[in-house]
């Protein structure tokens, strides 16, 4: 008798680990803005790009379930659902663990893929003196965005997902919607792979025409031996991602989100010049300092990095508040907030509620600019001082952010450093003394959590911005 219900015990157990579905997706990740994929080598540079056995540039399985596991994490308050799909470790006694039920594979590169990968500079500026902090200088390897990878992931659902106490299969269901959310925010461009992601970098896009799924039903012996036949170089999908979406919409599940995005385009010109420099490493360069460069589209363009964005932004922040100190204590709180710190004395760091996009500057002309090195004690030039520096003229920039969870106070202290930029009060770039870099604003777009869009072509008639203003006010006057 305790043999006979030992085995109906083992039975139970089998057929609850039993799959009962299976889904494949194949798809192309388009690369569209620089990635950076830390290595831990340091050969090239202080953070090189990840190689495979053979030098191949490839994004590791390991970190694209990490950016969308964050993804999740952030906007989702599902945090029991997602620890289902990607595992866990449980901190009780027991220390029961579950496995994953998401497999993300490597993404090598696809075969027509020609990787360009460059080293970039970064700094820290002093605001108050304008010049770079000793010892907060450092490079890193960058792939330009002129390459695809192949992206491959796989689902699994067991019968103990589906024969629950839940009513209508609720957590087959949700897991479903879940996967359907991974594939939707690789499709709007919502996650972001690698380093610097808040400045930029790890722009990726997986387009619904390149989207293929194979869905299996493994109480059907067809789809099981479909199942057991199955290769990757081989891939016959059954479904493409807009039938996908219509299936799971007849699902009628909702997740419970914790995060909005209100998004913010500001379109520029450049009435005259600007220089982001980057040293030429090219032999036979007729400039010794160039335009920072990327590839984007196939086409060498000069830009300006999410990172000197951010210098900008804050810098007029700063400028304004500096001589009002009672207002300046609280402003930094607000600062710490929007854009991020960390406190190496304290151990203590907070993420980034502000993430700002590279810029590509378009109708622009580059002009090799020839001058020469003046003695600040004499006035006069320093012998064997010519350089030459290849400026951007003239042309026209967006500058794009997306502000997380945005309240009136912190939108209020973006609009205006802002509207800074926007009158030419806070130039951007290098060699800013002598009139570089400076902008004039055309148009500002605001897109609201409810899609809603705000178009304001001119900063001081606008309502939502002067409210955004009074909010500030509002809350500097009630902390003091």
């Amino acid at each position: 008798m305790i043999m006979e219900n030992e085995k109906k015990k083992n039975n139970g157990m089998n057929q609850k680990d039993k799959k009962v579905k299976k889904y494949y997706v194949k798809g192309i990740i388009d690369l569209k803005s620089p990635l950076i994929m830390g290595s831990g080598e340091t050969e090239n540079s202080e953070c090189d790009i990840i190689r495979d056995w053979e030098g191949k540039v490839f994004i590791p399985g390991t970190s694209i379930a990490g950016a969308v596991r964050s993804y999740l994490s952030e906007f989702f308050s599902e945090k029991k659902l997602i620890n289902m799909v990607f595992g866990e470790t449980e901190t009780t006694k027991s220390g029961t663990t579950y496995q994953s039920i998401i497999i993300f594979h490597d993404a090598f590169l696809v075969g027509d893929s020609k990787p360009i990968i460059t080293i970039r500079d970064g700094i820290k500026v002093d605001l108050f003196k304008k010049v770079t902090e000793e010892k907060k200088k450092f490079d890193f390897e960058v792939l330009e965005p002129t390459v695809k990878f192949e992206f491959r992931l796989e689902l699994n659902i067991y019968e103990k997902h589906r024969n629950t106490q839940e009513k209508n299969n609720e957590k087959e269901k949700k897991i479903e919607k879940l996967f359907f959310e991974i594939l939707d925010a690789f499709e709007k461009g919502r996650i972001k792979l690698g380093a610097k992601t808040y400045r930029g970098f790890g722009d990726v896009i997986i387009s619904e025409n390149d989207i293929e799924i194979l869905k299996l039903d493994l109480t059907e012996k067809e789809d099981v031996w479909r199942w057991l036949d199955f290769e990757w170089f081989n891939f016959q999908k059954n479904m493409d991602f807009k039938t996908f979406s219509e299936e799971i919409s007849k699902l009628n599940i909702d997740l419970a989100t914790n995060k909005t995005l209100t998004k913010i385009k500001v379109y520029f010109d450049i009435p005259y010049s600007l220089l982001i420099r980057q040293y030429s490493y090219k032999i036979g360069d007729e400039a010794d300092v160039i335009a920072l460069e990327a590839n984007y589209e196939g086409q060498v363009k000069q830009i300006i990095p999410g990172t000197s964005w951010t210098g900008a932004l804050r810098t007029a922040i700063y400028n304004v508040f500096f001589n009002h100190k009672d207002n300046y204590k609280i402003v930094e709180g607000i600062i710490n907030e929007l854009f991020g710190y960390v406190d190496e004395n304290n151990s203590d760091a907070q993420a980034s509620h502000l993430r700002i996009y590279e810029s590509v500057i378009e109708g622009n002309e580059t002009i090799n600019y020839t001058r020469n090195q003046v003695d600040r004690f004499t006035g006069g030039t320093v012998e064997r001082s010519l350089f030459t520096e290849g400026i951007s003229f003239k042309g026209e920039v967006e500058l794009r952010l997306d502000v997380e969870n945005a309240e009136e106070h912190k939108m209020g202290l973006l609009f205006l450093a802002i509207s800074e930029l926007w009158n030419g009060l806070q130039p951007i770039g290098g060699t800013t003394s002598v009139g570089r870099g400076i902008l004039q604003g055309k148009r500002i777009e605001i897109t609201l959590p409810d899609e809603e869009t705000i178009i304001i072509n001119d900063p001081i008639k606008s309502d939502k911005i002067q409210e955004s203003f009074d909010e500030l006010a509002i809350y500097l006057e009630g902390k003091k």
